[in-house]
């Protein structure tokens, strides 16, 4: 995992990516679900990322976690101009 930053009530992460070795494993679940755990007394706050729209694995697991599809960047990734699949989390309630 790439650090990211905070800036004016948002946190951002350049990357989450694991070593084929370490897939599978449920490290990126276990990191996601404690970014909710933490930022969940934030009604307003909701969550947002980019996925290469060839990764299906990490499309299905970010379906598993609540987000949903809402549109695509175009020639998002510098490396081949793959696009990536815009996803979106609604708030996560303290209830």
């Amino acid at each position: 995992m790439r650090a990211g930053g905070y800036s004016h009530r948002a946190l951002w992460h350049t990357r989450l990516r694991h070593r084929p070795a370490h897939q599978r494993r449920g490290i990126a679940t276990a990191l996601l679900e404690r970014l909710f755990e933490l930022t969940r007394d934030d009604e307003r706050r909701g969550y947002t990322l980019e996925v290469r729209v060839s990764n299906e694995d990490a499309i299905r697991l970010y379906e598993k976690l609540g987000f949903e599809s809402r549109g695509i960047r175009r020639g998002y990734y510098t490396d081949n101009r793959e696009d990536a699949l815009i996803m979106w989390k609604d708030p996560v309630s303290a209830a």
